[in-house]
């Protein structure tokens, strides 16, 4: 659940992992549930599921099945005997789902603990060549006249808007409704100068740099 990157210090859900052997390529994609909480969370239950995307979307989702836990022989595995079975002619690797499609080819497997979801998704491909790029790679927007433009644009657009609502407060305070008028300057303020530091830092050219896994 803490995981972070070794590369870049994000946690697992601000990347997505691909592996790739043979003709096939393994994506895997992190989520933290926001407004949803799997059961079962203290009792260390893991949550597995699956949507088959070649069967028909009545809603236009992938139909998905109950979600079940996890047993503990799959929970054993080690995570690269998993990718070895993935990407394998096993006979594990060759399960159907209950609609009778494959269930590592065909469908999106979910493995949910808590507010974490994990999603796989194979995909059959063809390699012709693999390069590596390095693991962290570095941006250096010095001297780049379109950043400065878009700049410029956001700027005035800031200033427009910043102008009008100032105005409004001042209609507001004219017709007699005074009442926490200078609250709602004060705020308008502070978010003009936050507004103002936040490009002022952006400003300063520095080098930054992207991690990926």
């Amino acid at each position: 659940m803490g995981y972070r990157c070794r590369s870049c210090e994000m946690p697992s859900e601000a990347h997505v992992h691909c592996y790739t052997h043979r003709q096939g390529s393994l994506t895997i994609s992190v989520k933290k549930l926001q407004d949803y909480l799997l059961p079962g969370e203290k009792e260390g239950k893991n949550w597995m599921w699956h949507r088959c995307m070649r069967c028909p979307r009545p809603d236009g989702f992938p139909p998905a099945t109950l979600r079940v836990v996890m047993s503990d022989a799959a929970w054993g595995l080690s995570f690269g005997k998993f990718l070895e079975l993935s990407f394998s002619n096993h006979a594990a690797a060759s399960r159907v789902a209950c609609c009778d499609h494959s269930l590592h080819r065909d469908c999106l497997r979910f493995y949910g603990f808590g507010n974490m979801v994990a999603c796989f998704r194979y995909a059959t491909i063809d390699v012709n060549s693999v390069y590596l790029p390095p693991s962290v790679l570095g941006f250096n927007y010095d001297n780049q006249d379109w950043i400065q433009r878009e700049t410029n644009e956001v700027v005035e657009r800031a200033e427009l808007l910043f102008s009008e609502v100032l105005n409004a407060i001042s209609q507001i305070a004219a017709k007699g409704f005074r009442r926490r008028i200078g609250e709602l300057e004060e705020l308008l303020q502070r978010e003009k100068a936050e507004f103002e530091d936040n490009i002022a830092k952006g400003g300063e050219g520095r080098p930054t740099s992207s991690g990926y896994s």
